[in-house]
């Protein structure tokens, strides 16, 4: 009974060829900023709200995942949720993996930053939303740099996970562990610097060569690899 009801949860919690949707009259960062319009912007529950909205545009813009918010005292410690449709990505064509991975996201806008609590945190989000039929990644995402305890903590779970840190709508770093990187097979995001040597600018990449994503609303498997 127990295993069943982890697989009804992650089917309940993943809803295919979503990216930032609600199924509120909210849909997205725009929409949620303007029905915030004239409201008390200095809460904790707003805050927390605004950041959740930012990092599903920053992680659907930098890497192409589809995802969907959750929100409210059900969400099982999950605020965004979906796939990462890395075969579309990549082009049908091409030695990839056969399904999507489910992504889980817990999303920390904490000014101390996040502590090995979070992983452990995340960790049982991952195992308690894990599908039997595709891989799980949990991703974590703060906005601060993340302590090296924290990182070690990440590294060495046998857990799929990320470490994304997000600044206002972009992903400044996107980092994941071993367990992820099997998943992913040769799929990655890395950080680059312009020319100025100081901005940073995320590129994903598929064995070294870096993927042009089209986030445009009429593309469908427009992905080219460079």
């Amino acid at each position: 009974m127990k295993l069943l009801s982890q697989v009804l949860v992650c089917r309940r919690l993943f809803v295919p060829n979503t990216r930032c949707k609600s199924t509120s009259a909210i849909t997205d960062l725009a929409s949620f900023l303007k029905t915030s319009q004239g409201k008390d912007q200095t809460t904790s529950t707003f805050r927390g709200t605004l950041f959740e909205w930012q990092t599903c545009e920053a992680l659907q813009k930098t890497t192409g995942m589809q995802l969907r918010r959750t929100g409210g005292r059900s969400d099982r410690g999950v605020d965004l949720y979906g796939e990462w449709p890395i075969e579309t990505i990549l082009g049908q064509g091409k030695d990839t993996l056969s399904t999507s991975p489910c992504i889980i996201v817990q999303c920390k806008n904490i000014k101390s930053g996040c502590t090995p609590d979070h992983i452990r945190s995340l960790v049982g989000a991952v195992v308690l939303s894990n599908d039997s039929t595709r891989d799980t990644i949990g991703i974590l995402a703060g906005v601060r740099p993340f302590t090296r305890e924290v990182t070690e903590h990440f590294m060495g779970s046998n857990v799929p996970l990320g470490l994304a840190r997000i600044k206002d709508t972009s992903v400044q770093s996107l980092l994941f562990n071993a367990a992820a990187d099997d998943i992913l097979q040769g799929l990655m995001v890395v950080t680059q610097y312009n020319a100025d040597g100081i901005t940073q600018e995320p590129v994903l990449m598929y064995d070294g060569m870096p993927i042009k994503l089209d986030l445009s609303p009429s593309s469908s498997s427009s992905h080219d690899v460079s």
